[in-house]
């Protein structure tokens, strides 16, 4: 079931998406009988985006059930009114799609900030998907700077990672992984040369909004060969951790109290008058005491550590998997997994080169 944080987030995007619709001519209507029922896509284009506007009017009375008690009521009225109405006035359509905007992110903030931000992700991630087709060729190369500049992208960033827990599992990581994939390939092109890129981001934004608005769980997009993938990966993981443990100084603080042990049994051992069995039962007592270990803690003290290092180690490569397969980069780019140690981290500075092995 949709939580309030996706229905935000896709309410944030039918918005955005119904300001940069053309503004059609033609009346709304529900289009001639044929030999088969339609579809969306197949509705005349006036009513897709009459219903684009019903859509945004459906959710926000759902995340706002008191909403006919604020004045967003009548603002979402009045932009679903001038859409369906002719004639249609453009400059009078988009106001009123603006003052929507405006007040339903204020009403969702009010609400709850959550809300606010999943609303306001939405509409930052829509219009990188969606304003490049909207311009010609050649106005998209400045947008295309705008869209991916740094600054932009790493408040993005922000709200992915701050809202991680409220979208499904790995949707979050994987939405960022394939927006900061995009930001490195942006920096890399000469955009006055740029061979555009608006199809494939279209395609792209539809993967964003299927995630984060919970049409779709991210694992979805994994094949079985992905899951082998990110198998050898977290043997690989365990193996760098391993020899990076037998390298530091927690093997010479190991040896060390294992010396002091020693040094203790040899004590024990040298007492008179103790009996061989009661020395040997105070000499394991002192190495497995030593070690921090009781004879009911020693399995799952240990079943605790592996448990929990194998679930979030696990867990982080099957986000990694999840980005390299939401990732819709074009088809000449190829998409390798980030290195371990970055595996995680949403931040900008983390993110690889495209090629990287």
């Amino acid at each position: 079931m949709t939580s309030d944080v996706e229905q935000a987030f896709a309410v944030g995007w039918q918005v955005a998406q119904l300001y940069h619709s053309p503004i059609h001519e033609t009346p709304v209507g529900n289009g001639e009988p044929s030999s088969r029922l339609p579809g969306r896509s197949a509705l005349p284009e006036a009513e897709q985006t009459l219903l684009l506007a019903k859509q945004v009017e459906g959710g926000l009375r759902t995340l706002l059930p008191d909403i006919d008690k604020i004045d967003l009521a009548s603002t979402v009225t009045n932009a679903v009114k001038q859409i369906r109405e002719m004639p249609r006035d453009p400059v009078v359509i988009r106001k009123a799609i603006w003052d929507l905007h405006v007040e339903a992110f204020e009403a969702l903030t009010i609400k709850d900030f959550q809300l606010g931000k999943s609303y306001g992700l939405g509409r930052a991630l829509a219009e990188t998907a969606i304003m490049p087709i909207d311009l010609s060729i050649s106005e998209r190369p400045p947008l295309y700077i705008d869209l991916f500049s740094a600054g932009r992208v790493e408040q993005i960033a922000g709200w992915l990672s701050e809202l991680k827990s409220s979208f499904g599992p790995h949707a979050s990581y994987a939405v960022y992984g394939s927006l900061s994939r995009w930001t490195t390939w942006m920096d890399g092109m000469d955009r006055a040369n740029l061979n555009d890129p608006g199809a494939d981001l279209a395609r792209q934004g539809h993967v964003w909004r299927g995630l984060l608005s919970g049409e779709k769980q991210a694992t979805d997009l994994l094949k079985a060969t992905d899951f082998l993938q990110a198998g050898f990966a977290l043997l690989k993981r365990f193996g760098q951790l391993s020899r990076r443990f037998f390298r530091s100084g927690y093997l010479i603080i190991l040896v060390s109290i294992l010396a002091a042990v020693v040094g203790v049994v040899i004590a024990i051992s040298d007492l008179s008058g103790v009996s061989q069995s009661s020395r040997l039962v105070a000499q394991l007592v002192v190495i497995l005491g030593a070690l921090g270990f009781t004879t009911k803690g020693v399995a799952s003290t240990l079943g605790r550590i592996v448990t929990k290092a194998q679930g979030e180690l696990w867990d982080s490569e099957i986000d990694e998997s999840c980005a390299v397969a939401a990732c819709r980069l074009p088809a000449s780019q190829k998409i390798v997994r980030r290195h371990a140690g970055e595996i995680g981290d949403m931040s900008r500075s983390g993110v690889l080169p495209v090629g990287r092995h």
